[in-house]
């Protein structure tokens, strides 16, 4: 419905894509509600096979550890940043209820930037509209929205050659979850 009221010259919403992806998250929701009414989490682990089990808690010990260390970027990058991120603020010059309301959208793209900061571990970085780029091996702004968290981004150019080390993070997460994957696995047979 909503697709189809925002159509007009500028924005052209597509409605396969707002159907199928709502029709996911609906399907993704209910199968966790599902889920959840079957008993505890570590209950529905035992129902899997020994293997099977080790390899979906190792892959969660690597997503987990993986989306730490976004946290763990972007709130860094916060606190590097935060003289940005205060100018950009009072650029704004939101009031009371708009920076009430500022602050709630910046929590709601907390966990975007966490998945930014992520990508920006994995090697690849990412972009902010056109034109922008934000990687380990360099940073590219163009137009950026005027969002006070977007202030603690890079500034653009080349950065230091020891910025590239946080690529080493995903190999370390691969490392630990490999290690509990062996820990929770069964006791190796013929196979």
């Amino acid at each position: 419905m909503i697709a189809v009221v925002a159509r007009n010259e500028i924005t052209q919403p597509s409605l396969t894509e707002a159907l199928v992806s709502h029709f996911a998250l609906a399907f993704i929701a209910g199968s966790l509600a599902v889920a959840r009414t079957i008993g505890p989490w570590r209950a529905m682990l035992r129902l899997l096979p020994d293997r099977v089990r080790s390899l979906v808690i190792g892959t969660a010990v690597a997503v987990a550890l993986l989306l730490l260390a976004g946290l763990v970027l972007v709130l860094g990058a916060v606190v590097a940043g935060f003289e940005k991120v205060v100018e950009l603020t009072e650029l704004l010059s939101p009031g009371v209820v708009g920076g009430s309301l500022l602050v709630l959208i910046e929590v709601l793209y907390l966990s975007n930037a966490v998945i930014w900061g992520m990508s920006y571990i994995a090697g690849p970085g990412f972009a902010l509209g056109t034109g922008t780029l934000v990687a380990p091996t360099g940073v590219k702004l163009g137009t950026v929205p005027l969002l006070p968290l977007l202030g603690a981004l890079p500034e653009p150019g080349t950065p230091p050659p020891w910025v590239m080390s946080v690529i080493a993070v995903p190999f370390l997460a691969g490392a630990v979850a490999g290690v509990i994957v062996i820990r929770v696995a069964p006791t190796p047979t013929v196979e």
